[in-house]
């Protein structure tokens, strides 16, 4: 998705966002985390890219996870700060470094940057391991 790196386009990505992790079939836990980290990051990309540009997000299934990428052509690598209770801003990538599984910022070749979370998702438990009976015995009990 491509969005203007304007505040506005914060709810769209985020409704977007949303909706792919609804229907790839995770959580509501899990759609609420992801709408929440996009909302971050793409917010931070809005903040610092230059005037007049745009914001590419991405989101798709990595061996790591569910990944949101935003990239933006601002300069700079944004880094998380320690979480300041009467801040009232800067307190963003510190959540998206305590919620995400991983995150991290990638250069881009022709300039600015990719800023990227892994999501953490809950495992599911394998089925338990059935050992076929022998023909001719019952299973002990």
């Amino acid at each position: 998705m491509v969005v203007p790196a304007e505040p506005e386009a914060v709810k769209r990505v985020r409704d977007w966002a949303g909706a792919w992790f609804s229907g790839q079939g995770h959580t509501p836990d899990v759609v609420d985390t992801a709408r929440l980290l996009v909302s971050e990051l793409v917010t931070n990309a809005c903040r610092h890219a230059p005037p007049d540009t745009n914001v590419l997000v991405r989101i798709y299934n990595s061996t790591a996870g569910p990944t949101l990428e935003v990239w933006d052509r601002g300069d700079g690598r944004p880094t998380a700060k320690p979480l300041d209770e009467t801040s009232q801003s800067g307190r963003g990538l510190a959540m998206v470094e305590l919620i995400a599984e991983t995150w991290g910022v990638t250069p881009l070749a022709g300039g600015g940057k990719a800023t990227y979370a892994v999501l953490a998702t809950p495992s599911v438990p394998a089925p338990p391991a059935v050992r076929p009976s022998v023909t001719g015995h019952k299973p002990r009990r």
